[in-house]
């Protein structure tokens, strides 16, 4: 097997590997675990970086929904790259703020709006993902398993916003 392929294999697999090991820390929040879920982001961003300097969109001149969704794949990882670092940033001091300030960083409606956006961005870019990975490693061969996988995808999607979304409104509706 080429580098390159083998490397994009490690990229697609930090990526699907990437949701179940952030659900099982939700569930169960360790240090080793945070520490592992950050290298395993760390790798998949880096190398999502070079992917994303290497693409050439074709949109202008087929405009099918694949072409978007690669598109919109790649936009995403670079949003969710920023959204990450400014979190991991932002969350980092909580401590030291003042009741005020804290109310205003995670109960306002500005924060509710931008954890929602990027829970959305999230949400697509992980299911996308997993098509993609699935499409390249031969598991969608044919137009209708890959149309039919997209479409459960979409559904997980959806389901998986509403599920993180779902703390997010209590939260702010508690801090009111």
């Amino acid at each position: 097997m080429r580098a390159a392929s083998l490397a994009r294999r490690l990229f697609e697999l930090t990526g699907v590997a990437l949701g179940p090991l952030l659900i099982v820390w939700c569930l169960a929040p360790s240090r080793a675990l945070a520490i592992a879920a950050l290298i395993v982001v760390a790798v998949h961003a880096g190398y999502g970086l070079t992917v994303i300097a290497r693409a050439h969109p074709n949109n202008g001149s087929y405009g099918g929904l694949r072409n978007w969704t690669f598109l919109l794949e790649r936009a995403t990882g670079a949003l969710l790259i920023g959204y990450l670092a400014f979190y991991l940033w932002t969350t980092r001091p909580a401590l030291s703020l003042s009741p005020a300030l804290l109310h205003a960083r995670y109960f306002g409606i500005e924060a509710l709006w931008l954890h929602l956006l990027g829970l959305a961005m999230l949400a697509f870019h992980f299911c996308n993902g997993a098509i993609g990975a699935a499409i390249h490693n031969g598991l969608l061969v044919s137009r209708r398993a890959q149309r039919s996988a997209g479409a459960v995808a979409a559904l997980v999607a959806i389901a998986l916003f509403a599920a993180a979304a779902t703390p997010l409104f209590a939260l702010y509706r508690s801090g009111r």
